[in-house]
């Protein structure tokens, strides 16, 4: 027979671990967003990418490259090139794979540079994950229709010098929904 102390401390280690997961905060979930908006930042004539989620409440805006924009665009607006371009080239490398790109993660942000994740399925079903640049990272999920997805943390501490999205000339038509 175990010692009376012995149950009442194993009873009072199982109320605290119970009232830890009652008060513990929920795990931040990834927020899928979409392109709403590809441009220049009026202020800083800098091109810009502005994502939201589907309810419009959350938007993250990234400033991106110019070659990167054009590459984004062309996307959007479904323009084929005589020639592959760079991300054009990613896509048909996974395709002749046998892999699939399920989603884009962009998960960090340090020092006012972003950072993303694309997280491949290769032809067994294991899951590979390669680090990326958020606008590559964009242009490949427009072209293989891939979700793209932004972390409360990235959302949450996004860089005090973002551009503020009614600052971004939109020279793009994006109003459909990949």
């Amino acid at each position: 027979m175990r010692h009376p102390t012995f149950r009442s401390a194993r009873y009072l280690i199982s109320l605290i671990l119970l009232s830890l997961a009652w008060t513990m905060p929920a795990v931040a979930q990834d927020t899928q967003m979409t392109v709403t908006k590809i441009g220049i930042d009026l202020v800083s004539h800098n091109p810009v990418i502005i994502l939201t989620n589907k309810d419009s409440r959350k938007s993250l805006a990234i400033t991106i490259g110019s070659f990167e924009a054009t590459a984004i665009a062309l996307a959007l607006e479904g323009t084929k090139t005589p020639r592959p371009l760079a991300h054009d080239l990613m896509k048909s490398v996974i395709e002749v794979l046998q892999a699939k790109l399920d989603k884009v993660l962009i998960h960090n942000v340090v020092d006012d540079t972003f950072y993303a994740k694309l997280f491949l399925i290769d032809s067994a079903g294991n899951t590979l994950e390669v680090d990326a640049r958020p606008s590559d990272s964009i242009a490949l999920a427009l072209r293989t229709k891939s979700p793209i997805y932004v972390t409360e943390f990235v959302l949450e501490h996004q860089p005090k010098n973002s551009p503020e999205p009614k600052t971004v000339k939109q020279p793009v038509n994006v109003g459909r929904t990949l």
